[in-house]
C-alpha cells in the first residue's frame, strides 16, 4: 500500500529544502564579505570560481523539480497557517522567476561580478578607470541579457527593480520622485536662505 504524505509532512519537507538553500546562500554571503574585506588579492580568481560554483548549486536547488512540485501541491492548502501559506506564495513566485535563468548564465554572471570587484578595487587604488572598464562592460552586457531573460513590458530596468522592491517600476519611481521634487527644491531654498542671510547681514 502506497502511503500518501500529509500536508504537514510535505510542508516540513519543503521547509527543510528551503533551509538547506538558505545555508548555501549564507555561505555565499560570507565568502563575498571575505572577498570585500580580508581576502588576499591573489585569491581573487579562486574565490570567483568558488562563488560561481556555490551560486550554481543554489540555483539548481532553487529551481529543482522536487521543489516546484512541493510548492504546487502546497499552494492553497487549507491545513497551512496564513504565515506558512504566504511563505509558499512568495517562494513560488521566486521559483518561477529563477526558472527563467539558465544555470550557465547564473555561473557566468556570478564569476564575472566577482572578478570585476577585484578590478574595481585596483582601479580605485590607482585612480585609473581603464583598469575596470573592460569588466564593467562585461557586467553591463550580462545585466542587459538578464533583462531579456526575465522579460519586461515597459523599461528594461523594470525587470531588475523587482529584485529590490516587488512590483516596482521605473514609471512608479518617476511619479514618486516627480511629486517629491518641488517641495524638496523649496526646502533646499529655505535652508540656503537661512544660512546666507545671517552672513550677508554681517558683511553689510
Amino acid at each position: 500500500m502506497i502511503r500518501i504524505e500529509s500536508t504537514r509532512e510535505r510542508y516540513e519537507t519543503y521547509r527543510e529544502h528551503m533551509q538547506k538553500l538558505a545555508d548555501i546562500r549564507a555561505a555565499l554571503a560570507i565568502m563575498q564579505w571575505d572577498q570585500e574585506t580580508y581576502m588576499p588579492e591573489k585569491g581573487a580568481d579562486f574565490r570567483a570560481r568558488q562563488i560561481a560554483t556555490l551560486s550554481e548549486l543554489a540555483h539548481e536547488r532553487a529551481t529543482s523539480t522536487e521543489l516546484g512540485e512541493l510548492m504546487e501541491s502546497l499552494d492553497g492548502a487549507g491545513e497551512l497557517s496564513e504565515k506558512e501559506q504566504k511563505n509558499i506564495t512568495l517562494n513560488r513566485r521566486d521559483f518561477l522567476k529563477q526558472k527563467k535563468y539558465p544555470a550557465a548564465f547564473v555561473r557566468k554572471l556570478s564569476e564575472t561580478v566577482s572578478k570585476s570587484f577585484n578590478a574595481w578595487n585596483e582601479a580605485r587604488k590607482e585612480s585609473r578607470f581603464s583598469l575596470f572598464e573592460k569588466e564593467l562592460g562585461e557586467v553591463i552586457e550580462l545585466k542587459k541579457e538578464e533583462t531579456r531573460l526575465l522579460g519586461y513590458s515597459g523599461h528594461p530596468y523594470d525587470a531588475l527593480l523587482d529584485e529590490f522592491e516587488k512590483d516596482c517600476t521605473t514609471g512608479l519611481l518617476d511619479k514618486v520622485f516627480g511629486e517629491m521634487l518641488p517641495p524638496l527644491k523649496t526646502l533646499l531654498w529655505n535652508i540656503e536662505i537661512r544660512h546666507i542671510i545671517p552672513y550677508s547681514n554681517v558683511l553689510l
